[in-house]
């Protein structure tokens, strides 16, 4: 019997910026199913449909790093399974790089240097904020809440966590030049919005149970 598409072809959204570009992934060259494709058959489509070379990607799923250029085992990273990861058909990973012709020369002036990392700094405040706004959310989910009640918060989760996304794309834009102080404010801000990241997955799921089970109960007591 013929396999299902859904065996053949795994299908997500990259989100590059402001924009969300399906990407399909077929596994019909390769043998077995989905759960074969790898993170360096993703970065390969990714090349394609963005004209961004794997070594110049970084790709996120879900806040984790699947991979990017500077890791050190990038030949492991590509080898990963995306099954590894827990992608499946419709998630979204996000793309933060930018094409070979857009790359900063590695030595820019001191005054670009100095920019970037001012700029850096300004983003610092906005991570903070951003640290504050996702622990008000998580408190506003706990307790006892009205079905009401928890889609509101269910949005407010949503919306840190987009906001989260769109401060990581502009830290990950900017170019680390041989500041140490810079790359280590750099890597400090990713992970603690990585960080804010899957806690807010996390409370966002647990709210989604919830809200099933009280849609749940309001049908049945319904019918």
């Amino acid at each position: 019997m013929a396999s299902s598409r859904g065996d053949e072809v795994l299908d997500i959204v990259l989100v590059f910026g402001q924009k969300k570009i399906p990407v399909h992934l077929d596994v019909s060259n390769i043998g077995g199913g989905a759960e074969y494709l790898t993170v360096g058959h993703l970065s390969d489509v990714v090349y394609k449909e963005t004209n961004i070379e794997p070594l110049c990607q970084r790709l996120i799923y879900r806040g984790k790093t699947l991979f990017k250029a500077d890791d050190k085992a990038v030949a492991d990273c590509l080898n990963e399974r995306l099954s590894s990861f827990g992608v499946r058909n419709g998630d979204k990973i996000m793309l933060l790089g930018r094409k070979t012709s857009e790359k900063k020369i590695e030595s820019p002036p001191k005054s670009e240097s100095s920019e970037a990392h001012l700029r850096l700094q300004d983003l610092q405040a906005d991570v903070e904020r951003l640290c504050s706004q996702c622990d008000l959310s998580v408190r506003e989910c706990q307790g006892p809440l009205d079905l009401d009640a928890l889609r509101a918060s269910k949005k407010g989760l949503i919306l840190v966590h987009e906001n989260a996304m769109k401060v990581l794309e502009q830290i990950d834009s900017l170019s680390s030049h041989n500041n140490e102080d810079f790359r280590k404010l750099r890597k400090s801000l990713v992970n603690t919005i990585q960080a804010k990241l899957d806690i807010c997955e996390k409370q966002m799921a647990e709210v989604s149970e919830k809200i099933q089970a009280l849609e749940n109960n309001a049908h049945g007591s319904g019918s």
